[in-house]
């Protein structure tokens, strides 16, 4: 089985090894004046990607690499992909020729090339048919094609969980507009009464790309902020929707406990506390107000003493969306109250030692 994941992946860097000779090729001896605005369209439209819903990206450049492909063929294409796809490594590290994974941008390359092959075929076969029929064929096969070579990519490598799941988060539907728009302008010609109205739409349409990235990218730094800060604090955080059941758990339960955190979020906290009456009363109570309790948590046979603050989040209505719990292990607080409660016993117990026999023998 390894040796068939190997080989996999060595056809599929041999097939994009084609890439850069049939792009050397087309521009020495097919010079295509186009071809270069073309190629500098692919790198604008990667600098802008479209932003989907859970943060992943779909490069629109592809849609220069299926158009050329359709309309030069796939030499001329190879180009295009090419230097569009060197361009996306560039970007990603940061410009540093040296720390691109020049074995990783061939096999990129041996994908989109299969892919766009499949697609020109596609192309082909659906002459004659309406145009946004024929594109939506076209797409649909470049991506679908696409997204099985990158499937077997990750198995390959035997990471296919990770990879279904990237492809479950993909968001068809804005991938399918972007790619309808493209066509729309891409045939300007038949459509020359609507494209005003697409002009403006695309405009609206990269605004808005624009806007949900900033989005994406604030809601990704608040994120790792929040997971630093859970992630290295040692009081123990909760998030408790108002019926009680544990939505997040920082990752300190596990190490005081001992215990998974996928045995602890789901469950109601009140399982985990002994007489909850107190931290009940307040999560019952309506008021947006913190409160403060003494509680002792139990996870499995351990039982830690807490300083616990309850705070409710409200939502704009001033209705509460969760709880915030966070407890404070106040065990070595309470070892050093002990102490020193013992101590003053025994100075007591030590000054009454000496103080009874003198009055005994004063009398």
């Amino acid at each position: 089985m390894g040796q068939i994941r190997s080989s996999y992946r060595a056809v599929l860097f041999l097939i994009g090894v084609t890439v850069p000779v049939w792009a050397l090729y087309t521009n020495v001896l097919h010079m295509i004046p186009s071809i270069w605005f073309v190629t500098l369209l692919a790198c604008v439209l990667d600098y802008y990607p479209l932003y989907l819903p859970g943060g992943a990206q779909w490069s629109t450049s592809i849609l220069c690499y299926i158009w050329a492909g359709t309309k030069y063929g796939v030499m001329a294409a190879d180009l295009v992909m090419g230097m569009g796809c060197l361009f996306t490594f560039l970007r990603a590290y940061h410009w540093n020729v040296r720390k691109i994974r020049w074995f990783r941008y061939i096999t990129t390359l041996g994908m989109f090339q299969v892919s766009l092959y499949t697609s020109v075929a596609v192309f082909q076969v659906t002459k004659g048919t309406p145009s946004l029929f024929q594109s939506a064929l076209i797409f649909g096969t470049f991506e679908a094609v696409n997204i099985l070579l990158f499937l077997g990519v990750h198995w390959s490598f035997d990471q296919l969980a990770s990879a279904w799941s990237t492809v479950r988060s993909f968001n068809y539907l804005s991938v399918s507009m972007s790619s309808i728009l493209f066509v729309l302008i891409g045939r300007y010609d038949q459509i020359m009464d609507a494209i005003l109205p697409v002009g403006l739409l695309l405009i609206c349409f990269i605004l808005m790309w624009q806007q949900y990235s900033r989005a994406v990218k604030s809601s990704s730094e608040a994120t790792k902020k929040y997971q630093l800060i859970a992630n290295h604090t040692d009081d123990l955080i909760l998030l408790v929707n108002p019926s009680a059941t544990i939505t997040f758990a920082s990752p300190s339960h596990a190490r005081l406990f001992n215990k998974p955190l996928d045995e602890i979020v789901g469950q109601s906290l009140y399982t985990f506390i002994q007489n909850p009456d107190s931290v009940r009363a307040a999560l019952e109570d309506n008021r947006l107000r913190s409160s403060l309790h003494q509680i002792r948590l139990q996870f499995g046979d351990r039982v830690v003493p807490t300083e616990t603050k309850i705070s409710p989040v409200s939502t704009p209505d001033n209705e509460i969306e969760c709880f915030i719990v966070v407890s404070r292990d106040i065990s070595e607080r309470l070892r050093q109250q002990d102490y020193l409660l013992q101590t003053e016993k025994l100075a007591v117990a030590g000054q009454l030692a000496v103080v009874l026999p003198m009055r005994f023998a004063i009398h």
